[in-house]
């Protein structure tokens, strides 16, 4: 220590016992009102200043690159001073605060003028007549360093067991105002994590309390998508959500939420709503159950998935399921009758081979043999829609096959109507199936 160094008695400073817990009181009421940081270590800053006339106090904050120094806090020291200090990178030899982080230990300097630890920033420190420095890092719960808190004075000068005191008494509570922000900030980005991927979800999520007339406390914005509903429109009537649901389904609603309130394990319903716009919509709503919370009883966390879209399909391949059985009925039907035509039209042949030309009976094995004829495509159609009999493309006059269809329709139509088929005077040939096409009429 050079010449002319001064020591502080513990006359010069009241720094006791209760002096150190007003501080406490004050900081730490900060500290829990959530006051933005710089709000509170300047408070703690200008405290002790006041207390301690001559004392310059100072906070510098660790960046993220945990090597860049940032100012924290510094109510009394030359405004120039905080800035030229700012962004400053620590090291072995950075001043008081750059070398006490990069060593983690505590670096007392009590004369700048002379201390090779202030070479590079002697003059900048002289220049606002700073002559000693001491400084002690700010030590966070994980053994990390967030910072450094240091005090300042215009004369050279030694630190005493009070000073000692105080300085570890203000780091403590630097260390948790600090921290405390740091948790603050953590917590809020982890929200407004969790709020995005809630509202990026195509799904309605919710808070509510246990019971079918249990109010809701939370809904996310899809409820306005989805059903029709605002948030703040949804969570003002407690009956909204059994209101809402199909009354054919509130024995479904009623029987899960019962087991979950004996079981308490998980929440599971597919059951129908009516949006605002009288739409019904599928849901299946999951849940589980969240902290107890005395003043609002049991709640549960739920999310309810539009599955309507999923039903509909489910509904198509029942359809579809329905149409390849009677389609499956209608093959074998068909290939039955077919074969029944084949023996009606054999014996046909053989009986129209013993009719003299003028027999009046060869009219009647004509007719038959038609008969045959239009049933075998009909037997067509079937195996067609069955999917047994591939499509056989020919070239067709649609005059003639219209001429067909006509005279089946004639027996189908009731007397009273009037069927009158005109023919195109001019009509291209088309190719197709002659059994489907007569189906299409």
């Amino acid at each position: 220590m050079s010449t002319g160094v001064q020591k502080a008695s513990s006359s010069d400073q009241p720094g006791t016992s209760q002096a150190l817990s007003l501080l406490d009181d004050r900081i730490l009421a900060l500290i829990m009102g959530q006051n933005p940081l710089p709000t509170t270590l300047n408070a703690l800053c200008a405290d002790i200043e006041q207390h301690h006339p001559g004392m310059f106090c100072s906070v510098l904050l660790l960046d993220a690159d945990c090597a860049t120094l940032r100012n924290g806090a510094a109510p009394s020291l030359p405004p120039e001073y905080s800035q030229a200090i700012d962004g400053v990178k620590i090291g072995p030899s950075v001043g008081s605060c750059g070398t006490a982080i990069y060593r983690k230990q505590p670096v007392v300097v009590s004369d700048i003028a002379t201390d090779p630890l202030w070479a590079d920033y002697r003059d900048l420190a002289l220049r606002h007549g700073l002559r000693a420095c001491w400084s002690i890092p700010i030590p966070s719960q994980d053994g990390s360093v967030l910072g450094s808190f240091a005090i300042y004075y215009r004369e050279p000068r030694t630190p005493d067991a009070q000073d000692l005191r105080l300085i570890a008494h203000a780091t403590h509570l630097v260390a948790l105002a600090i921290e405390r922000d740091r948790d603050k900030i953590q917590l809020r980005a982890a929200e407004d994590r969790y709020r995005t991927l809630v509202e990026r979800l195509p799904a309605i999520t919710y808070i509510a309390e246990l019971g079918t007339s249990g109010p809701w406390h939370y809904v996310s914005p899809q409820i306005e998508s989805i059903l029709g509903f605002s948030p703040e429109k949804w969570l003002s009537d407690p009956l909204n959500w059994l209101n809402h649901i199909h009354p054919e389904d509130h024995e479904i609603a009623f029987a899960a939420e019962k087991h979950f309130q004996e079981k308490q394990d998980f929440f599971q319903a597919e059951y129908r709503m009516f949006a605002r716009d009288g739409r019904v919509l599928w849901f299946r709503d999951e849940g589980v159950m969240l902290r107890s919370v005395p003043e609002r009883g049991l709640l549960m966390q739920g999310v309810l998935y539009d599955i309507t879209e999923h039903k509909r399909l489910e509904e198509q391949l029942r359809h579809s399921q329905k149409l390849e059985a009677v389609g499956q009925l209608a093959g074998g039907v068909a290939h039955d009758f077919n074969n029944l035509l084949m023996v009606i039209q054999a014996h046909n042949e053989r009986l129209r081979g013993r009719l003299a030309p003028t027999d009046p009976a060869l009219t009647d094995a004509v007719e038959i043999d038609r008969a045959v004829a239009r049933a075998t495509a009909l037997t067509q159609q079937l195996l067609a829609f069955s999917r047994r009999q591939v499509l056989q493309l020919k070239a067709l006059d649609l005059n003639t096959v219209l001429t067909e269809v006509a005279k089946m329709l004639d027996r189908l139509i009731p007397a009273s109507i009037d069927l009158n088929i005109v023919h195109a005077a001019k009509l291209n040939r088309v190719k197709a199936d002659p059994g489907q096409w007569n189906k299409s009429f």
